[in-house]
C-alpha cells in the first residue's frame, strides 16, 4: 500500500484518481498491493492494509468509518478485530491524515513528509523508497539507525516518537500507536495499552489462557491450507495441538526442519512424538549446508527493503517451498511465546533491571512473596532502568558513539518507561516484552515479504493475539514463574492437549549454535565482505576491528569472546547491515 497527500496543482496528470477530495489537497492511493478495504463517504476515506484473521477488510473498514461519523477516535473500535494490519484516514475537510499503526508492529508503517506538504505513507519500505527514486528524491543512509541496529539498543516498550529507517528523513510509526498528520509530523498516541489489565482471579486463569491461545490459533487458520512451523519445543507444538483439536478442516500439515549432525539443531524425534500424538502429517526437512544469508547483492531480484534478517532464512526457505507446493496458504509458529510466558522478569531484555537494589533481588525472595511485595511496595522496590556505556560493543567507532550519543538515545527510548507508575515486575514484564521487538518484529515483516509472501503463503504468529497478550498481563505475576522450570503456566494449560514427554521437556535455546554454523559456512564471502566495508565509509565501524572480528567468529566455532555473549550478535547485524548497504550500492540507489 502507498498512499500519497499533495497539493491539487502538484498531482501528476495522468496518474490515479483521488481517493478522497476537498480542501486543499488530493489524497491519492498509488498502490493498493495489500490493500484489503476501503471505505468511502462524504467524510473521510478509510484504508486497511494488512492480514485480518477471522473477518474481512471491508468490515474493517466500514466500522472505523462509522466510528469517525459518530465524532470519536479510528481506533475505538479495532479491539473487536484480530490480526495485524494498519489503517489511513484521509479526512478531505481539513486536510488532515491519521495512521494507525499495527498493534505489535508486524505489520509496519512508514511516512515521508516533504517541503511543500506532500506526504507519502506506505506498508512497504521498499514501495515507499521507489516512490521517492521516482520523485527525484536522494536517498541517504541514516547512520543512527545502523548505529542502533548494531548496537542492538533496547525498543522503547511504551512507544514514543517516530523510529528512524535505513533512509533519512523516511520514519516508522511505533506499533500500537495513532499518529495525526496535518502540516507537519506530531508524537504518536498510543492506543493499546496492554499492561493495564486488573488481575484476573486465579482460579480463572488456566481456563483463560486456554480460551485465549484457542481462539488466537482459531482465528489465523484456514480449512485444509493450514501449515505449522514445528520445531517439537513447547510453544510451536501447543500451536499445532491447538490447530489440530480446534480448527476446521482438520490437523494442520506440520513442516520440520534440521541440521544433521548436530543434535541442537536437529529435533526430528520431539516432532514425530507432536504429530504422532495430534494426527496430524508430518514433513522432515533437510537444511544441512543451507546458507543463511540472503545471497546478495542479486540485480535480478527486488532490492531488499529494509537490513534485517533472521536467523532462520536458509530454513525457513526450504519450509515455504515444501509448504507452497503442498498447498498450504498460512503458516503458523510458536513465536512471542517466550516473551508472554518466559517468566523473564529478572532483568528484563537480559542487560537491564528495574530493580532496587539490584537483579539478585527476585532470585533471593520466595516467588509469591516476591509478587505481593512488588505490588505493595512499588516505589522501594524500584529503581529507574538505565542503559550503561559498558553495553555498547566494542565494534562501533568511538566517532560515531560519540556523534549520535548512542547512550542517550537509548536511555531517551526507557524514559517513558520510567515515568509510569508501575511496580518492578511489571517493568521487567515490559522490557522483556518490549525488548527484542525492534529487531524481533521487524524480522517476521522481513520473512513475510521476502521469504513466504513471494511464495503465496501468509505467515502468523498466533502469540502476538492482542486478546492472548491482555490475557498473559492479567495472570497474577508469580503464576509465570517457577525455579523449576520455564513456562510453567503454558505447561499446564496445554497438558491435556500434548504428550507428556513434550510438557516436560526442557528449554531448547540453542539458537547461537545456528548463527554460528552460519558464519562458519559463508566464511570466505562475509570475510570478503569486510574488505573497504560501507559502514565503514559511513563511520559505523573500525574497518580493521571489522575485518578481524568476523575472521575470528567464523573460524571460531565457539562463538568469538566469551566474556562478551553478545558478540556474534553484533556482528551479525554488522553483517546483514553491510550486505544490504552492498546491494544497494550496486543499484545506485543510495547516496553516501
Amino acid at each position: 500500500m502507498l498512499f500519497s497527500r499533495h497539493l491539487r496543482a502538484a498531482r501528476a496528470a495522468g496518474g490515479p484518481g483521488p481517493l478522497a477530495e476537498g480542501g486543499r489537497h488530493d489524497h491519492v492511493l498509488e498502490d493498493q498491493a495489500g490493500v484489503v478495504g476501503i471505505a468511502r463517504s462524504r467524510g473521510p476515506a478509510v484504508l486497511v492494509a494488512g492480514d485480518v484473521c477471522g473477518a474481512d477488510g471491508a468490515e474493517v473498514a466500514a466500522a472505523v468509518s462509522g466510528v469517525l461519523g459518530g465524532g470519536r477516535e479510528p481506533t475505538a473500535v479495532l479491539d473487536g478485530f484480530h490480526g495485524e494490519f494498519v489503517v489511513v484516514v484521509a479526512d478531505p475537510g481539513d486536510d488532515e491524515v491519521t495512521v494507525v499503526a499495527s498493534r505489535s508492529g508486524i505489520r509496519p508503517l512508514f511516512v515521508h513528509h516533504r517541503s511543500g506538504g506532500e506526504l507519502l505513507v506506505a506498508d512497504d519500505l521498499g514501495a515507499l523508497a521507489a516512490a521517492l527514486v521516482g520523485r527525484g528524491v536522494p536517498l541517504r543512509p541514516d547512520r543512527a539507525f545502523f548505529a542502533c541496529v548494531v548496537a542492538e539498543l533496547p525498543t522503547d516498550p511504551i512507544a514514543g516518537p517516530l523510529q528512524p529507517t535505513p533512509y533519512q528523513g523516511v520514519l516508522r510509526v511505533p506499533p500500537g500507536t495513532r499518529l495525526t498528520i496535518g502540516t507537519g509530523l506530531g508524537r504518536p498516541v498510543r492506543y493499546w495499552r496492554y499492561w493495564e489489565r486488573d488481575l484476573l482471579r486465579r482460579s480463572e486463569v488456566l481456563d483463560a489462557v486456554r480460551d485465549s491461545l484457542r481462539r488466537a490459533v482459531e482465528l489465523r487458520t484456514v480449512p485444509g491450507a493450514t501449515g505449522v512451523m514445528l520445531s517439537g519445543g513447547l510453544d510451536s507444538s501447543s500451536v499445532a495441538a491447538m490447530a489440530a483439536r480446534y480448527a476446521r478442516g482438520g490437523p494442520p500439515r506440520c513442516y520440520t526442519t534440521f541440521l544433521a549432525g548436530d543434535r541442537s539443531l536437529d529435533e526430528r524425534r520431539h516432532a514425530a512424538a507432536v504429530t504422532s500424538a495430534i494426527g496430524a502429517k508430518g514433513r522432515f526437512l533437510d537444511a544441512t549446508g543451507r546458507w543463511s544469508f540472503r545471497d546478495v547483492p542479486d540485480l535480478s531480484r527486488p532490492p531488499i527493503a529494509e537490513p534485517r534478517q533472521g536467523w532462520f532464512y536458509a530454513q525457513e526457505v526450504h519450509l515455504a517451498e515444501a509448504a507452497a507446493a503442498d498447498g498450504v496458504r498460512v503458516l503458523l509458529d510458536g513465536n512471542g511465546s517466550d516473551d508472554l510466558f518466559g517468566g523473564d522478569f529478572n532483568n528484563g531484555d537480559g542487560r537491564l533491571t528495574p530493580w532496587r537494589p539490584g537483579s539478585r533481588v527476585p532470585l533471593l525472595a520466595p516467588i509469591r512473596l516476591l509478587s505481593t511485595l512488588s505490588r505493595a511496595c512499588p516505589r522501594p522496590l524500584t529503581r529507574p532502568v538505565v542503559y550503561r556505556p559498558e553495553l555498547l560493543p566494542s565494534l562501533l567507532s568511538p566517532e560515531v558513539v560519540r556523534e549520535i550519543d548512542l547512550v542517550g538515545l537509548a536511555n531517551a527510548r526507557l524514559a517513558d518507561l520510567n515515568d509510569l507508575d508501575l511496580d518492578p515486575m511489571t517493568k521487567g514484564r515490559l522490557l522483556t516484552f518490549g525488548g527484542g521487538s525492534d529487531r524481533v518484529v521487524a524480522g517476521y515483516a522481513w520473512g513475510q515479504r521476502e521469504v513466504f509472501g513471494p511464495r503465496g503463503l501468509t505467515w502468523r504468529q498466533p502469540f502476538y493475539d492482542h486478546r492472548l497478550i491482555e490475557t498473559a498481563f492479567s495472570v497474577p505475576m508469580d503464576m509465570l514463574l517457577s525455579r523449576a522450570v520455564k513456562k510453567p503456566l503454558l505447561r499446564k494449560a496445554v497438558t491435556p492437549l500434548l504428550p507428556s514427554s513434550t510438557v516436560r521437556r526442557k528449554y531448547n535455546g540453542a539458537f547461537d549454535a545456528l548463527v554460528r554454523t552460519g558464519l562458519t559456512q559463508e566464511r570466505e564471502r562475509l570475510v570478503a565482505c569486510t574488505e573497504g566495508a560501507m559502514l565503514g565509509k559511513l563511520g559505523i565501524v573500525d574497518e580493521q576491528i571489522f575485518h578481524n572480528k568476523v575472521r575470528g567468529l567464523t573460524y571460531d566455532h565457539d562463538g568469538g569472546d566469551p566474556a562478551n555473549p553478545m558478540e556474534h550478535h553484533h556482528v551479525w547485524n554488522l553483517l546483514v547491515c553491510e550486505l544490504w548497504l552492498r546491494d544497494h550500492a550496486e543499484r545506485s540507489r543510495l547516496i553516501l
